[in-house]
């Protein structure tokens, strides 16, 4: 049976909501204005750390400069690519959506062993991100991860999988 409304609640943002009322489906609504760029990337470090699958997980480093810099392995990379705004249809708020890239590297001498532990972390970076409000600000819809590609340019014993992935929250518009 299809849900009597179209649109998740969260979609929307508090301004779209009567004074008193709120959205009813478990989910924090976003507090338009305050949540950053610099939370929802805190938040998803806090969420892989969290996984115990990586030794370190880094932030804002050339994940090649992370491999030769002496960390531990796994390692996890949290790299910002680019960011959009677009203004909701009321003109209260600005839909905020910001892409990343995460690489993910190990390290064992056999090839098929590297492929097989990059498939493992994947799996499991996808089930602590995919759909989380990254601390309570994001858009559980939007946060995803939507593209992976083995690295080629990974020298063995290393191996890499650069993630692409997306979130998006309002901001108070100006």
């Amino acid at each position: 049976m299809f849900p009597t409304t179209f649109f998740p609640s969260w979609y929307f943002p508090p301004a779209y909501y009567a004074p008193g009322t709120s959205p009813s489906n478990g989910n924090p609504t976003p507090t338009v204005g305050t949540y950053t760029d610099k939370d929802a990337f805190s938040a998803m470090n806090g969420l892989l750390q969290a996984t115990g699958a990586f030794a370190n997980v880094l932030y804002g480093i050339p994940a090649n400069r992370a491999s030769t810099s002496g960390y531990q392995y796994p390692i996890a990379v949290i790299q910002p690519t680019s960011w959009t705004e677009t203004r909701d249809s009321d003109g209260s708020s600005v839909l905020r959506l910001v892409s990343f890239s995460l690489t993910l590297a190990v390290r064992d001498p056999q090839a098929g062993n590297r492929v097989a532990y990059l498939d493992s972390l994947t799996t499991v970076v996808r089930s602590a991100l995919n759909g989380s409000t990254l601390g309570g600000g994001c858009l559980p819809s939007q946060t995803q991860l939507f593209q992976g590609r083995l690295d080629p340019t990974s020298q063995p014993p290393e191996g890499r999988v650069v993630l692409n992935g997306q979130f998006a929250y309002h901001v108070a518009s100006a």
